[in-house]
C-alpha cells in the first residue's frame, strides 16, 4: 500500500510514499532510542550545536519548505515561510537559553534537600496536528 500526498487546491499528485513495514518501523524506533540516550549523555552547551545548526538548516531550506507546506496542505505561503522563520527562531531561543530554563531549582518554601531537576526521560511518539508541519 502506498501514501499518496496530494495538493488541496489543484488534487495534483505531489508524492507517493510506501508504507512502513513492522520490521521498518522497529528499527526506527530502536535507531530513536539509540540516539536519545546519545542526546541525554550531552551537555546542555553540547546539545545547543545542533539546534544551531537546524535554526540555520531551516532557514536555508525555508523557501522550499515553504512551497512544500502550500503545496501538501494549502496553507498561505506568507504563513509557511514564517513558520520556517518562527521553528528556527525557537530553536534558536532553546539553544541561548537552555541552561537558564532547565537549571536545577530548590522550591521556595522546601527542604533544603528538595530539588526540581529536568532530565530526558525518553523518546516520545506524537501524533502531531497537520496544520504546522515544520512547527512540530
Amino acid at each position: 500500500m502506498s501514501l499518496i500526498a496530494l495538493n488541496p487546491a489543484t488534487g495534483r499528485r505531489i508524492a507517493s510514499y510506501r508504507e512502513h513495514s513492522r520490521a521498518a518501523i522497529e528499527r526506527a524506533l530502536v535507531r530513536a532510542h539509540s540516539a536519545q540516550a546519545t542526546w541525554r549523555a550531552l551537555s546542555l552547551t553540547q546539545r545547543a550545536k545542533p539546534l544551531r545548526a537546524l535554526a540555520a538548516a531551516l532557514r536555508e531550506r525555508g523557501e522550499a519548505l515553504a512551497k512544500l507546506i502550500t503545496d501538501e496542505m494549502g496553507k498561505p505561503v506568507s504563513q509557511a515561510r514564517g513558520e520556517a522563520e518562527k521553528s528556527a527562531t525557537l530553536c534558536e531561543y532553546y539553544a541561548r537559553h537552555a541552561t537558564r530554563i532547565l537549571r536545577s531549582e530548590t522550591p521556595e518554601g522546601a527542604p533544603d534537600f528538595a530539588r526540581v531537576t529536568y532530565e530526558p526521560l525518553g523518546t516520545v511518539l506524537a501524533i502531531m496536528p497537520w496544520n504546522f508541519p515544520v512547527w512540530q
